[in-house]
């Protein structure tokens, strides 16, 4: 834009040289890299530069034409490998300003310097451009790329884009109750909220960059990197901080877990989540041939950790976790312990319910505007349909008493698809209104939230872990020698093992309801079979 301004755009400069060719008595040919950086790019990166030096080696180019040198290059090692080619094969280099002769030392020298100085202008414009944007920034004025979800860029600022916004708020609510990153992407999708990259569906990535980025709680930084200076920019604030503080730890407490996974060669659903409750340390897992199986491994730990540790294996010493868990069956009864508690607690329910009315009642909302948009299409349709029936009559009565010219049939033809058009548009309405009354019907969230929670039984092996990370902190083992038997020990996140509904009139459930918490720990008994071996091994 600026060199079309100012009369050097690339046309210019290709005319420039044809008429230089045309005045030299020579034929030519345009070598255009339209809208490179001679600055940035190296010659690796610029085929039509590589494509005239290989001409110029094989003696094709004579005479080259530049609007000014520093088209050829601005970059040190670029431009030392162009004038070498072009002194070495005596190529005579054209500029709007005159000719230069390579074998001619003074102008040489002379290209040299125009060099040097072409380079020293773009490291200063450079230099001026880089503080400027920087300067910008400090002023409150985005320079980040694109615009993040949730706002809009207006004249440089960053605002809150109330469309967006709503669903950050509802990612962070969703995420800080218990939902994976699964279940926020699949309430998304089936709610047909657009990213911001215009496809049709979110990608995890993408949710996950949300969660963590700093900008909806009011804040991001910039650093100019030459500077070595960072500057921190205040946005409109999205996310209020305890929300976003509680959403960073159990995001990084998911970190934490599924680093343990990455360093395993095999899968474990619970390993990360159980401790011994004898020794306190952390549970391992060995997946084998014929054994799969959970165990303290507390003599081991003390081999690794202490060279002094003395004695072959012993079972009990160290630790009076003498006995493993089978994995498998381990797994099962934990899993759908955990599910059974989550789908009869009323505090995630009660959760549940709120969502779905928050939605329901924005939906109402959307619906009476709607509603009354329909309406006036019906009233204004009708009218026109009165008017197409009375004008249908009056051509049948001008017919009857003769006082009509012309083609009966074609007029007739046109009326009454005329009449046939307006009736589909008031179908189409009637059809619309029905939608909207059903949409409006009593929506049975139990049964969703039911459903919801039933569905979880399909889930992968990875989506059963992120699961459990948002609602268990941790399952303490226990064994029991006498009773030959392992106790787990779930402790959630929330206290929903047995919570209850407190009705304000037990006989008028209609005038509402609090939810009393239960307690946080439900205890699981695992008889042992045989050792830790895998049923039917």
């Amino acid at each position: 834009m600026v060199q079309s301004e100012d009369g050097t755009s690339l046309e210019t400069q290709r005319m420039d040289g044809i008429r230089k060719s045309v005045e030299l008595g020579f034929d030519h040919v345009v070598w255009n890299e339209g809208g490179k950086s001679s600055h940035s790019s190296d010659i690796e990166t610029r085929p039509v530069l590589v494509d005239l030096l290989s001409e110029v080696e094989k003696g094709n180019v004579k005479h080259l034409y530049v609007y000014n040198t520093d088209r050829l290059s601005r970059n040190d090692r670029t431009w030392s490998i162009i004038r070498w080619k072009l002194k070495s094969n005596d190529v005579v280099v054209y500029t709007n300003t005159g000719r230069i002769d390579l074998s001619n030392p003074l102008d040489d020298l002379l290209m040299g310097l125009l060099s040097e100085i072409s380079q020293y202008d773009n490291r200063i414009r450079t230099d001026r451009s880089r503080r400027g944007k920087f300067f910008k920034v400090q002023q409150g004025f985005y320079q980040g790329g694109p615009t993040p979800y949730g706002y809009k860029n207006e004249k440089k600022r960053l605002v809150e884009n109330p469309e967006e916004s709503q669903w950050i708020r509802k990612m962070y609510e969703m995420y800080l109750n218990g939902r994976s990153v699964h279940d926020i992407r699949r309430i998304l999708n089936e709610n047909q909220v657009v990213p911001r990259r215009k496809k049709p569906f979110w990608s995890l990535g993408s949710i996950n960059k949300i969660l963590r980025n700093p900008i909806y709680v009011g804040w991001y930084e910039y650093t100019d990197k030459k500077m070595g200076e960072t500057v921190r920019v205040e946005t409109p604030v999205l996310v209020d901080p305890i929300t976003w503080d509680s959403v960073q730890t159990r995001i990084n407490k998911t970190q934490e877990r599924k680093h343990q996974i990455n360093r395993s060669k095999h899968f474990y659903l619970l390993r990360d989540f159980m401790v011994c409750g004898h020794c306190g340390q952390k549970m391992s897992g060995k997946i084998g041939t014929n054994n799969h199986f959970y165990y303290c491994p507390r003599k081991e730990r003390n081999w690794v950790n202490d060279d002094t540790y003395e004695g072959t294996w012993e079972r009990g010493r160290g630790c009076s976790m003498i006995r493993s868990l089978n994995i498998g069956r381990t797994d099962q009864i934990v899993w759908d312990s955990i599910l059974k508690i989550v789908k009869e607690s009323k505090t995630l329910r009660e959760q549940y319910r709120q969502e779905v009315l928050r939605n329901v009642t924005k939906n109402r909302q959307k619906s009476v505007s709607i509603s009354k948009k329909l309406e006036r299409s019906r009233k204004s349709l009708k009218k026109e349909l009165r008017e197409v029936e009375q004008t249908i009559t009056d051509f049948e009565t001008s017919i009857l008493l003769k006082r009509h010219s012309g083609d009966p049939d074609q007029i007739r033809e046109k009326l009454n698809h005329e009449l046939e058009s307006v009736k589909e548009k008031l179908l189409g309405v009637d059809q619309e209104e029905k939608h909207l009354r059903d949409s409006q019907r009593w929506v049975n969230w139990l049964d969703q939230f039911e459903s919801d929670i039933d569905s979880k039984h399909e889930y992968s092996d990875e989506e059963k872990k992120e699961f459990l990370i948002g609602v268990v902190e941790k399952i303490v083992v226990h064994f029991d020698p006498d009773k030959n038997k392992h106790s787990l020990e779930i402790e959630f996140n929330l206290p929903i093992v047995h919570d209850e509904l407190s009705y304000r009139n037990p006989e008028r459930h209609i005038e509402g309801w609090e939810v009393l918490g239960g307690d946080t720990r439900v205890v699981n008994e695992i008889h042992i079979s045989k050792g830790g071996r895998p049923q039917g091994s």
